[in-house]
């Protein structure tokens, strides 16, 4: 089935079965490593690996940038060079009460690529001390419509002062 995509005016023929979405919470600090003094099994460059595995150029000081900027909630979202529908997602978003530095993170890879993205990331998910529960969709498509119709999800609330912004990096223009 051909659909226009309303958030970028691009064309995708979108099967839902090519695609697999995983996601959880997780603390920030134990995951990338950041100067926050979170103690961690992980050295911070597990998950750069499954960035490189999936061939997405990753700026982990940007990230780690917007996250410590309080007023910043914003999303960043690192496609793959390879495939602009494969792509890390990183909700930044920060809750007044929270105490344990938790962000979303998400990562969308292809079939043939979940076998090995799916054991990474349960490699990862192990050694976090803090998390959510870990899932695995293949259905839903949750994570691309919040990426390719984002439009939905942070623009319509345009009153906010500090409102929630999308920032894509990797997109190349159709």
């Amino acid at each position: 089935m051909l659909s226009t995509d309303l958030h970028h005016n691009r064309k995708n023929w979108l099967d839902k079965r090519r695609f697999v979405e995983f996601y959880f919470h997780c603390c920030f600090g134990e995951l990338l490593r950041d100067t926050n003094g979170w103690e961690s099994e992980l050295t911070g460059n597990e998950i750069v690996a499954v960035f490189n595995y999936l061939n997405i150029d990753f700026d982990r000081a940007l990230v780690i940038k917007v996250y410590n900027n309080h007023l910043d909630h914003s999303v960043e979202v690192f496609h793959s060079k390879s495939d602009e529908q494969v792509f890390a997602y990183f909700d930044l978003l920060k809750e007044p009460t929270d105490q344990n530095d938790m962000f979303l993170l998400g990562i969308r890879c292809n079939l043939e690529q979940e076998p090995t993205v799916h054991e990474m990331l349960l490699t990862i998910y192990r050694q976090l001390k803090t998390t959510s529960a870990f899932s695995f969709d293949m259905w839903n498509k949750q994570l691309y419509n919040k990426v390719f119709h984002s439009k939905f999800y942070f623009y319509e609330r345009d009153q906010e002062l500090y409102r929630r912004q999308m920032h894509h990096h990797g997109l190349n223009a159709s």
